[in-house]
């Protein structure tokens, strides 16, 4: 190979290498590779979320809304009835413009991660039907926009949170006496629980 020919590909590379990268670093913040850690931490490997690939923008992927005000940013993951199996990253607290979360009728197992306390936006938590477990991660105090957290039919232990406008925890494994502001709340809050004392 000529000295010539030998540089024009190594310049090729490069300008690659440096493209591919610069399509990368677009995705703000991370958003994207928070996304893809994400789909890493399910149960299925490739065969799950398959539009989740870098071969297209993070917004288009499937059950992912990207903001009107900051397109480039991920306010909503909306995987209702997707067959996802196994644990939730804890990088999904990465996506700080995230407001809604609905990751209800899978199967998806283990704890909910105290990461969920960074997101600042989350307005609604909607997990129910699946097989989560543990305690309801107090860093959700830290979400102060969020109003309406759904549990139901999980296997959670613990105490009652209280600060939401609609917390409906039915069919899991809470204890504690019912917080004052949930027995004598006004009928315009939604809650359901089963109390174990």
């Amino acid at each position: 190979m000529s000295p010539q020919c030998a540089l024009t590909a190594l310049i090729s590379l490069l300008f690659a290498t440096v493209t591919a990268k610069a399509m990368i670093s677009q995705w703000p913040e991370d958003d994207g590779a928070a996304l893809l850690v994400f789909k890493e931490k399910l149960d299925g490997g490739g065969t799950t979320l398959p539009s989740w690939n870098q071969s297209t923008h993070f917004c288009t992927w499937q059950g992912v809304i990207c903001g009107r005000r900051h397109p480039e940013r991920v306010t909503t993951i909306n995987l209702t009835t997707a067959d996802l199996m196994g644990q939730i990253s804890p990088s999904i607290g990465n996506l700080s413009f995230l407001r809604n979360i609905f990751l209800d009728d899978n199967s998806l197992d283990g704890e909910i991660l105290s990461s969920i306390g960074r997101l600042c936006c989350l307005r609604f938590l909607v997990l129910k039907f699946n097989s989560l477990d543990g305690k309801i991660p107090f860093e959700l105090f830290n979400c102060s926009e969020l109003t309406i957290i759904n549990l139901y039919r999980n296997r959670f232990v613990g105490n009652v949170l209280h600060w939401f406008d609609s917390l409906l925890v039915c069919k899991n494994n809470l204890t504690g006496v019912i917080p004052t502001l949930l027995a004598n709340a006004h009928p315009s809050r939604s809650w359901c629980c089963t109390i174990t004392t």
